[in-house]
């Protein structure tokens, strides 16, 4: 997008005129979804006597009702549906309970910059006019992070985030009948969790706490014990979990960026989708130690043994062609739902799994796997697929979040009606690799396409030729030249201003 102070290029978030997520002439912008709690619940005391009143410091006050209309559908036509709003001086009631109302406060409520901010924040030329843009506090809750032609890095856990009263759980609803309870202003940019340029040199947030966004990170939330809605992240389970990472993406994203040293654009492409798979290591090495153990009493059992040496063999990566991974997914999915759920957050496996358990779903879960298609070496790209939706046209995939496994490569599935295969639903549907050089270059991808129109040749052209390819293309940002080399057609759009 060029024009006037603009030049950017990204996406946009959903019901914005501008572009939010990118980068431009002089700035890059990252963010992922997570931050401070922001809003609070109220419990208010209903008047026995009048259900339109509420207690506050004593006296009672009248709920203020606004009258409005839904328009609903009902078959063929439409039907009004008129409806009315109940508001404390909190805001909105959204439920009635045992005599009292609920009413939720949100410090966005009657905030209308936020187009305002986006566009200070996309012609900021330097990180203190991005921190001046973000301090408008306009933006939801979001983990930013910002990349500088200056050579500057920067995250901050943003929200517009109000500064509680001491004395209350803001992890409950709070006593609305009293002024105790209320807000005492708005925390300004500086009280936010933020840093500017970290001496390990990388930041990273995949949708998790603060603290696992760089090796040892600055932000542990016994420092934010007076806010702890500041930090507002996952502490972990330090006594039977140790401090792995939340997740799979985000330990895998950590221990990547923290090996690799003087970082290529073919390097962060691999790591932006990775196919890599934390933790099946350990998985393995029990599943070898338990069939050695086992003195061969599993030899005879064909299928078994042959699933044992595709998971042992395996690399632990979901490259479209593995045939690893789908046998290692169809045997842990024959573990009970607490070991499931325990792994899928990267964990080492409980000490309640024995090895009698390891070899046993190792027969079970070959017996699923020749049912479900007659074979054990089934690639992952079989099962796993990207395209639009009601078509006929798929591509294998590599990488996303399956049972047991979850990759960098973000990508969520369902199932396609009536085969056993899976279709690319949600994940990574913003992915950019921005080189910060004077100007940036960058090269993205969409998952399906640019056109939502089925018979254009940009409905899945993405989704085939880059998506299942993990390949990327140049956004020839500030290139006209060769931009104009790849130019298949153009429209110009002329205003015509009416005459009075």
């Amino acid at each position: 997008l060029y024009g006037g102070d603009l030049a950017f290029s990204g996406m946009s978030i959903l019901g914005m005129p501008l572009p939010s997520l990118g980068h431009s002439r002089f700035c890059s912008i990252a963010m992922t979804t997570g931050g401070p709690d922001a809003a609070d619940c109220y419990a208010e005391e209903i008047n026995p006597d009048n259900p339109r009143q509420y207690r506050y410091d004593g006296k009672w006050r009248d709920i203020t009702v606004r009258k409005e209309t839904i328009r609903v559908k009902n078959g063929d036509s439409v039907k009004d549906q008129p409806v009315e709003i109940e508001y404390t001086h909190h805001g909105p009631i959204v439920a009635h309970k045992d005599g009292k109302a609920y009413a939720l406060k949100l410090p966005y409520f009657d905030q209308v910059l936020l187009p305002d901010q986006v566009y200070k924040m996309i012609t900021a030329k330097n990180l203190d006019e991005m921190k001046q843009a973000i301090g408008m506090l306009q933006l939801m809750e979001q983990n930013i992070m910002v990349a500088t032609v200056d050579g500057d890095i920067y995250y901050v856990r943003n929200a517009r985030v109000p500064i509680r009263a001491a004395g209350f759980d803001y992890k409950r609803p709070l006593p609305g009948n009293t002024s105790a309870s209320e807000w005492l202003g708005i925390h300004p940019l500086e009280d936010l969790l933020q840093v500017h340029n970290p001496p390990q040199g990388y930041m990273q947030n995949c949708n998790v706490s603060p603290q696992f966004m760089m090796k040892d990170s600055p932000f542990q939330p016994q420092k934010w014990n007076e806010r702890p809605y500041l930090f507002n992240g996952f502490t972990g389970d330090t006594q039977n979990r140790g401090d792995n990472p939340l997740h799979q993406r985000a330990a895998m994203c950590l221990e990547l960026l923290d090996k690799a040293d003087k970082l290529t654009v073919e390097q962060a492409m691999s790591i932006a989708h990775s196919y890599d798979v934390y933790g099946a290591d350990v998985w393995q090495k029990m599943l070898g130690a338990a069939w050695k153990s086992a003195a061969n009493t599993l030899n005879g059992n064909e299928q078994a043994k042959r699933m044992y040496e595709l998971i042992v063999a395996w690399d632990r990566r979901t490259e479209a062609d593995s045939t690893g991974a789908i046998a290692y997914k169809y045997w842990k999915d024959q573990f009970s739902p607490e070991v499931r759920l325990n792994d899928r957050a990267g964990f080492p496996p409980p000490k309640s799994v024995t090895e009698k358990d390891l070899l046993d779903n190792l027969d079970k879960g070959a017996q699923k796997l020749m049912a479900d298609f007659g074979r054990l070496d089934v690639a992952f790209g079989d099962v796993y697929r990207t395209g639009r939706r009601g078509t006929n046209r798929t591509w294998p995939l590599g990488g996303g979040s399956v049972e047991g496994i979850a990759t960098p490569r973000a990508v969520s599935f369902d199932r396609i009606e009536g085969t056993k295969q899976f279709l690319a639903r949600g994940g990574q549907t913003s992915t950019q690799i921005v080189q910060m050089t004077n100007p940036p270059r960058s090269w993205t991808y969409l998952p399906l396409g640019e056109s939502d129109h089925p018979e254009s040749p940009h409905y899945d052209d993405q989704a085939e030729k880059l998506f299942s390819q993990a390949k990327m293309k140049s956004t020839y940002f500030l290139d006209k030249a060769e931009l104009e080399k790849h130019v298949t057609s153009n429209k110009t759009l002329r205003r015509v201003v009416a005459a009075n």
